[in-house]
C-alpha cells in the first residue's frame, strides 16, 4: 500500500467536479488503520472464536431481508436462507469425513453460492482456499498441491480445467461442482437436501486457520498466507470502526456493496461480503466485469459504499454516466490497491 493512496483518489474525484460529498468519504485500509492505532480509538468488544458463526451473527433479526442477489440472474437468497445453507454445507463437508483443518479449495469466478461455500467451510473449522479462475491447469495443479486441498469446489465451465490439474498431480480429490454440473454433486442442491443436518459452528479457540489465500506469485510461484479465526474477526472489527465507514452503513437506508472483486481474495470473501453480511448490507454478485453493464449496476441498485481498485476507479471516474444524479447515493469509496 502506498502512501498518499487516499490524496490520489480525492484529487482525482475533485478532478470530475461532481461529488463533492465522496471526496471527503475517501478512505482506504492502510490510512484507516493508522488512524485506529495511532489514535488509540476502541474497536468493538467480541468473545467470537469462530470466523463464520460471527459474520452469520449478522443475519439475526434481518432473516427475511436479502443478502445477495444476482446482477445477471436476478437470483436473490436471503439472510435466513443464507444461514441455512452455510450450516447446512458445513454439515455435508463432516459427512464426506473432512475435518478442522481439511482445505476446501474453491475454483469458481463469484457467485450467488460462493459465500455459502466459504462460510460453511470455515463454520466447521475447515479451511478455504480461493483459485484464481482464470488459472492454467498446471497454476491450479500447485494451489491443490501446496494447499493440501482435500476437496475442490469447481465452477462448472472450468471442470476441465480442475481434472488437468489433478491430473498433473496424480491427485483424484473429490469434487462439487458450483453453477451448470456434469454429473457432480451440486452445492444448489446440497444446501436443499434436507436429509443433510445442519452442522453447529465449530467450538474454536480463534487460534486455528480459516483461510489459506495465495499471493499473485510476483516472484516465483504463489505462496500460501494462513489467516486464522481471530485474524479475521479482528480485521472485521477494524472495519467496522465508524472512521472507516464514515456512517455509510448507517445513514443508507439500504446499504448495498457490489461483489465486484474476486471472492478468492481477501478484498472479496472479507473487505466486502463477510463485512456486508456481518451488517446486514445487500450484497450485489458480479460474476463477470462487463463495462456495458457495470455502471448500471452500481446505479440500480444504489450501492452507496464503492469497492474499487485502479482500473475500476478509473472506469467509473470517466464514465459519462458518472454524475451527481447517478451517484448521488454514494457515500464512500474504499480502495485496497495502488492507483496510478
Amino acid at each position: 500500500m502506498q502512501a498518499g493512496l487516499c490524496g490520489t483518489m480525492s484529487q482525482l474525484l475533485r478532478q470530475q467536479l461532481v461529488l463533492p460529498s465522496l471526496v471527503n468519504a475517501v478512505r482506504c485500509i492502510a490510512t484507516s488503520a493508522d488512524v485506529i492505532i495511532r489514535n488509540k480509538l476502541s474497536l468493538p468488544a467480541t468473545s467470537a472464536t469462530n470466523f463464520a458463526e460471527y459474520v452469520i451473527g449478522g443475519a439475526r433479526g434481518r432473516e427475511n431481508k436479502t443478502a445477495i442477489v444476482c446482477s445477471d440472474s436476478g437470483r436473490l437468497v436471503s439472510f435466513g436462507a443464507l444461514k441455512d445453507a452455510a450450516f447446512r454445507w458445513g454439515g455435508y463437508l463432516l459427512t464426506k469425513g473432512l475435518e478442522r483443518g481439511s482445505v476446501v479449495a474453491v475454483l469458481s469466478p463469484n457467485t450467488v453460492d460462493y459465500p455459502v461455500v466459504v462460510l460453511g467451510t470455515i463454520s466447521v473449522g475447515c479451511v478455504f482456499s480461493g483459485i484464481n479462475p482464470t488459472y492454467s491447469p498446471t497454476e491450479v495443479a500447485h494451489q491443490l498441491k501446496d494447499s493440501g486441498a482435500k476437496m475442490v469446489v469447481v465452477f462448472g465451465p472450468l471442470l476441465e480445467v480442475a481434472k488437468k490439474a489433478m491430473a498433473i498431480n496424480k491427485q483424484d480429490l473429490p469434487m462439487v461442482a458450483i453453477g451448470p454440473s456434469d454429473g457432480l454433486p451440486n452445492v444448489a442442491d446440497i444446501v436443499q437436501d434436507a436429509t443433510i443436518n445442519f452442522a453447529d459452528p465449530a467450538k474454536l479457540t480463534g487460534d486455528e486457520r480459516m483461510a489459506l489465500v495465495f499471493s499473485s506469485g510476483t516472484t516465483g510461484k504463489p505462496k500460501g498466507v494462513s489467516i486464522h479465526h481471530s485474524a479475521g474477526i479482528a480485521n472485521l472489527d477494524m472495519l467496522s470502526h465508524p472512521s472507516y465507514f464514515v456512517g455509510g452503513l448507517s445513514t443508507a437506508d439500504s446499504p448495498c456493496f457490489a461483489l465486484a472483486l474476486p471472492m478468492y481474495h481477501l478484498s472479496g470473501f472479507l473487505v466486502i461480503s463477510s463485512l456486508g453480511i456481518l451488517h446486514g448490507v445487500k450484497l450485489v454478485n458480479i460474476t463477470k466485469f462487463n463495462p456495458e453493464t457495470y455502471i448500471e449496476t452500481l446505479i440500480e441498485n444504489k450501492v452507496n459504499i464503492l469497492h474499487l481498485i485502479s482500473y475500476l476507479m478509473n472506469f467509473v471516474l470517466k464514465h459519462p454516466k458518472f454524475t451527481r444524479q447517478n451517484f448521488g447515493h454514494v457515500d464512500a469509496a474504499i480502495a485496497g490497491a495502488v492507483l496510478n
